[in-house]
């Protein structure tokens, strides 16, 4: 769901900038196929380049899930603040994607917090403990 929302997001990005002059219907059109492409560079690029830094000085355990979507996210939130800068359509799309990564961010300080009264709740009902 999320990973559909950023190529979506994405495919925008790309319709207000490289397909700017075209009708936005058709530059969406086009831009989907596109953005779903597209969308595999930064882990490619992340997996050849960050992810073997991060082995050598992590002595070989490392998470590359986690890595790749550090770096996807750090790159949407930039893109993101470039857009809405923007005087186009596109701003209200990066606009819902800041919205959305406060949100989140939210939610994180607040499981954080809650992570032993939540990892209490899951022993309690013979569920599998997400704490370490």
């Amino acid at each position: 769901m999320v990973m559909s929302w950023m190529t979506l997001t994405f495919a925008c990005y790309l319709a207000a900038t490289l397909f700017a002059r075209w009708n936005v219907a058709i530059a969406l059109l086009v831009s989907v196929p596109l953005a779903i492409a597209l969308m595999e560079v930064p882990a490619i690029i992340s997996a050849l380049t960050i992810a073997p830094a991060a082995k050598a000085i992590a002595r070989g355990r490392v998470n590359r899930i986690r890595i790749n979507a550090s770096v996807l996210m750090t790159l949407f939130a930039a893109a993101s603040a470039y857009f809405v800068t923007r005087p186009t359509w596109v701003r209200f799309v990066a606009w819902q994607f800041l919205a959305m990564l406060v949100v989140n961010a939210i939610a994180a300080v607040i499981v954080f917090a809650l992570r032993d009264s939540i990892a209490e709740l899951e022993a309690a009902i013979g569920g599998a403990t997400s704490a370490p």
